[in-house]
């Protein structure tokens, strides 16, 4: 029986969204109660539905929040609302009077409104309280907001339903040691603590901070339920701290964020996440957490800022027209008698090349060799004559340049306007340019790995005195110790068939390179145009043994040179 969907009704750091696919991977197939320590938004609880459950949060008012929106929802709800009308009608201050009037509040009924309220409306949706246990979050600057926005209503009613047929759902405010400790053989346990981190960064969701310290006693309380029998899966970063502390369980190391803060002191390490499981995990599950975690590391672009535009490309068209540009710069009138005027002067007494520039105005490109064609308003075509005055005048008319920029009081530069136009042609997303991307992206691992290459070379060249059906170039050969690599790489922006037929014929290429000594195989490929591809993909990471994304492929040349 399908479940209904069910999402939490706060937000909280650290929730496990991103991690539901991979988690649904390693549950276990059976076993007693689930048990949840650290109940935050409750995700992977809301998404797993167990039959009966223990759920704990040291969190007194989330907890609070969680008993009140199953029994007394409604009241809530209209009272978030009241909430949202003074908000929209009072603006920012209204937020601090909450504030101040929830760190001032008894536990109850209103306390819960207030709580959901300032969860909605604070920064990022952070809990975070100061040494005198005050919320102290400053407000998000939304003033605006729908009800929706605050509390999702029909989501609320999915829960209690929810609740309504399970009785044996048990909810505690107690410390997470008195909770594990309960677990019994075949009961179930997930584990989500306050993150470690490489950093001194802020983890005092409540007054007292988690720290190394935390982690450490969690361990050694997991060690005790794990000997009694219990099953648990743990999520945490990805840190040395953790790895070594975990080392004698299972251990897969799970992709959760592609972007980073462009501010560099706001980065954190936390583009991997760590599932622990004190059970094995079959080979079956392993390729599916690989494949999934492959295409979640999967890149949107492989373009940095300064491959979008080629400005020597353009700086030396406005060098090379430079004489032409300023003639063209000469036609600039206050009425079409002067315009008249003065291309007929340009025309008897310059050069006419200038004229051959108009074209780039329009965003079409064009060479002084090229025929220019197009239809006039009877629908004809017209080839463009730039040495006949006529056929220019009627081509600066019917283009629209001749209103549009020549009598347009606001212009006076025509090198300007083809600045704006040639940076407008430049070919950035053409599939050439994003394939050529692609080699530099990989280009530049090798080189600030220190690692020799060459590029485009035949498989003559290397295997010279082997029959090989396949003729094609290979993108990269390099040598790390005595293997020879050779590497093949593609970039998807859109699915298609291409995508099956390169992965098939990249498996076949595969198994004739292993067939010699020395020699290896290593594909990269990348791109958003491989989330809809599933069963050639997964073919492809299973057969090959070296199919990376870059992101896999720098790990992987990082741990080449780590261990020459």
């Amino acid at each position: 029986m399908q479940k209904t969907k069910l999402k939490p009704f706060i937000k909280w750091v650290g929730g496990k969204t991103q991690l539901l696919p991979f988690l649904d991977i390693v549950i276990p197939s059976k076993f007693n109660t689930y048990y949840e320590p650290f109940l935050g938004g409750g995700s992977f609880f809301l998404h797993l539905q167990p039959n009966k459950a223990i759920l704990n949060d040291i969190n007194s008012d989330l907890i609070l929040a969680w008993r009140n929106l199953i029994q007394h929802s409604q009241k809530i709800i209209k009272i978030l609302n009241e909430l949202n009308e003074q908000l929209k009608k009072n603006g920012e201050s209204f937020y601090w009077k909450i504030r101040d009037e929830y760190n001032q509040s008894v536990a109850n009924i209103r306390k819960t409104a207030l709580f959901v309220f300032l969860n909605k409306t604070c920064f990022n949706g952070i809990y975070r309280v100061n040494r005198k246990n005050e919320f102290n979050v400053p407000f998000n600057k939304k003033i605006n907001l729908s009800l929706s926005s605050l509390i999702d209503v029909e989501n609320i009613k999915k829960i209690i339903l929810y609740f309504k047929k399970h009785s044996n759902i048990e909810f505690f405010c107690d410390d997470y040691q008195t909770i594990i400790d309960r677990a019994q053989k075949d009961d179930f346990l997930f584990v989500d603590p306050p993150y470690d981190s490489d950093k001194n960064s802020f983890d005092a969701y409540t007054i007292t901070p988690f720290g190394k310290e935390g982690q450490r006693r969690l361990f050694e309380t997991l060690q005790k339920a794990h000997n009694r029998g219990v099953k648990w899966i743990l999520t945490n970063h990805d840190t040395p701290y953790i790895n070594e502390l975990y080392s004698e369980f299972y251990l897969n190391r799970i992709s959760v964020s592609r972007f980073i803060n462009s501010n560099a002191s706001k980065r954190k390490n936390n583009n991997y996440e760590t599932i622990i499981t004190n059970y094995p995990i079959t080979t079956n599950q392993l390729l599916e957490l690989n494949y999934l975690s492959f295409k979640k590391e999967l890149r949107t672009t492989t373009y940095n800022l300064n491959s979008y535009v080629d400005w020597n490309k353009i700086n030396t068209f406005l060098t090379t027209y430079n004489v032409e540009i300023k003639e063209l710069n000469t036609l600039f009138s206050s009425s079409l008698t002067e315009f008249k005027s003065k291309i007929d002067y340009l025309f008897k007494n310059k050069t006419t090349e200038c004229f051959c520039i108009l074209p780039f105005l329009i965003a079409k490109k064009h060479s002084q060799q090229e025929q220019l064609i197009f239809l006039n308003k009877e629908n004809q075509e017209i080839k463009i004559d730039f040495t006949c005055l006529t056929s220019i005048f009627n081509f600066v008319e019917e283009s629209g340049l001749l209103q549009n920029i020549f009598l347009n009081p606001m212009l006076n530069n025509i090198e300007s306007l083809l600045l704006g136009v040639k940076i407008g042609l430049n070919p950035n997303m053409n599939k050439n340019k994003t394939g050529k991307m692609m080699m530099f992206i990989i280009a530049e691992i090798l080189k600030k790995n220190n690692i020799e290459f060459k590029t485009e070379v035949t498989l003559k060249e290397i295997f010279s005195n082997a029959e090989l059906k396949e003729t094609k170039k290979i993108d990269f050969v390099f040598k790390i110790q005595k293997t020879i690599f050779l590497l093949e790489c593609s970039f998807f922006n859109v699915a298609g068939s291409k995508i099956n037929s390169e992965l098939s014929r990249f498996v076949d290429l595969n198994k004739t390179i292993k067939q010699f000594k020395d020699k290896e195989f290593i594909y990269i490929i990348d791109g958003i145009g491989l989330k809809s591809i599933s069963d050639p993909l997964r073919t492809a990471l299973e057969n090959i043994e070296h199919c990376y994304n870059i992101q896999r492929f720098e790990n992987f040349i990082k741990f080449k040179k780590n261990n020459l």
